[in-house]
This record gives structure tokens, C-alpha cells and sequence, in this order.
């Protein structure tokens, strides 16, 4: 497993735990597409429409993924997840996570 494979795995992981994560799942208001619904140290998940676009948080503290954002800067959509018609359950959040992995770790 790659560098940048391990750092997303962990951040996503931690992300998955906060209590703010279920922010992904409230539906955009109007013009609020392109704004956070989810942010930690390490990660965002924008809004666009029913989708939500992983992206790394431009204040990272992790080495890999300050090195990641080097090179590729902090708007490169590493995935992008349609949550339409989901409501955050404890498995479409499983379920998510794991997508956003594997969406992520192609785009590297």
C-alpha cells in the first residue's frame, strides 16, 4: 500500500468517526454548491449538487498528504460520490468511505 494510499485510508477513517460527518449527507442548499460539507484537518468533502467531491484540506498536517498537495495542489478531486437518496445510515457510510478509497487511490 502506498504512502498516499495509507494517509487517505487513515484520514478518511477518522473523518468517518466525527460526528460531523453526517454533514455529507444534508442536502446542499441553494448556491451552497462548492462549499465544505464535511471538513477535518486532513480532508473536505465539497458540495456539487447530489455529489460530494473529496478533496485534501489545504491545512494538512500529514507529511504525505502535504507532499500530494504540492505537487498537485488542494483542488484535484481525488473522488467524487453521489449520496442521492442516502441518509447516512452505518452502512452507506462503510460503504462511502471504502468508495472514496478506492475513487482516490486511482486518481494518484
Amino acid at each position: 500500500m502506498s504512502g498516499i494510499t495509507k494517509a487517505l485510508k487513515s484520514a478518511l477513517k477518522k473523518a468517518a468517526k466525527s460526528s460531523k460527518f453526517a454533514k455529507i449527507w444534508t442536502p446542499a442548499a441553494s448556491g451552497a454548491n462548492g462549499l465544505p460539507a464535511f471538513t477535518d484537518d486532513n480532508i473536505r468533502f465539497d458540495r456539487d449538487e447530489t455529489r460530494r467531491v473529496l478533496q485534501i484540506n489545504a491545512q494538512t498536517e500529514d507529511p504525505t498528504l502535504k507532499k500530494f498537495i504540492k505537487a498537485n495542489g488542494t483542488h484535484k478531486k481525488l473522488a467524487v460520490l453521489d449520496v442521492q437518496g442516502q441518509t447516512g445510515t452505518q452502512e452507506e457510510i462503510e460503504a462511502f468511505v471504502e468508495k472514496a478509497l478506492e475513487e482516490a487511490t486511482k486518481t494518484k
